[in-house]
């Protein structure tokens, strides 16, 4: 899985874009080239470009590369191939980058790359479900994702959402102890998103072991229950999980894990109980 230091973060759309390239505010900083790029940046950045009507894979993937590196730099060229032959290969490629680097996403995370496809046009529940889901991921590359909506929602509610998962997720991937069980959970949630219940449940009894009474851990057993269907040790589980602190209700009504267990009506009185409190 590829790490932080993989590119540098990109702005949140073409408007934002195009103003760091002419000197303007934007949502992020470039780590790469300058607004004023030298005549040579310009030149490999135009090249990576051109590259994206490869016929070659690995070229078309090391152009990908090379722009996500070059940051804000890179957008005046993506704009200009995107607009030039608008269904040409190179095109619709720079303007799924364009999109992709809207929420700072490496080319090659096709999985934060489908989590996040039609985000903004989302129903606010759909997209506080997209979010928790990056919470759960727990990575670093997941937690740039947060950032970028975090800064540019349109919704304030979704901005503070993204921003309290950043700091659960942060949280989690301190140093210490948090660090094992950071890993614990990513690799159990990997398993939860795969169906393998059982491997998932052992990442989460390790972390329980090591952590007793971690909310997390007993929160994402009652995910892993309620896709297996067994409701009531999925009530089980999560009433756990908020009587140890787990108490955002928003989190638990956009959770689609709980799918399965939603027309319960304990599934309702969990939620109005949150809600007085």
């Amino acid at each position: 899985m590829l790490d932080k230091a993989v590119g540098a973060a990109f702005c949140a759309s073409a408007a934002i874009l195009a103003s760091v390239l002419a000197g303007g505010d934007g949502l992020c900083e470039n780590a790469g080239t300058s607004a004023a790029a030298e005549p040579a940046e310009r030149a490999r950045i135009e090249a990576l470009v051109a590259e994206l009507g490869s016929h070659s894979w690995r070229d078309r993937a090391a152009a990908e590369e090379g722009l996500f590196k070059a940051g804000a730099g890179a957008a005046a060229a993506l704009e200009a191939c995107a607009s030039g032959k608008p269904q040409s290969p190179a095109a619709l490629r720079a303007r799924r980058l364009i999109g992709l680097f809207r929420w700072r996403i490496h080319p090659a995370r096709a999985d934060l790359e489908l989590l996040m496809e039609g985000f903004g046009d989302r129903p606010l529940l759909s997209r506080m479900a997209a979010i928790f889901e990056l919470e759960k991921l727990c990575d670093a590359p997941a937690m740039d994702v947060l950032e970028a909506i975090a800064a540019g929602d349109a919704s304030a509610r979704v901005r503070a959402y993204a921003a309290a998962a950043m700091r659960r997720a942060g949280f989690r991937l301190g140093g210490g102890r948090g660090d094992v069980l950071a890993v614990l959970n990513s690799k159990g949630c990997a398993h939860l998103g795969k169906g393998e219940y059982a491997d998932a449940l052992a990442m989460f009894d390790e972390m329980l072991r090591i952590s007793p009474g971690n909310s997390t851990a007993l929160y994402n057993k009652a995910c892993a229950y309620s896709r297996m269907k067994e409701a009531d040790r999925a009530f089980e589980f999560l009433k756990k999980a908020i009587d140890v602190g787990f108490a955002d209700r928003d989190h638990i009504a956009a959770d689609r894990d709980f799918d399965n267990i939603r027309d319960d009506p304990r599934f309702k009185e969990i939620l109005d109980a949150l809600a007085r409190e």
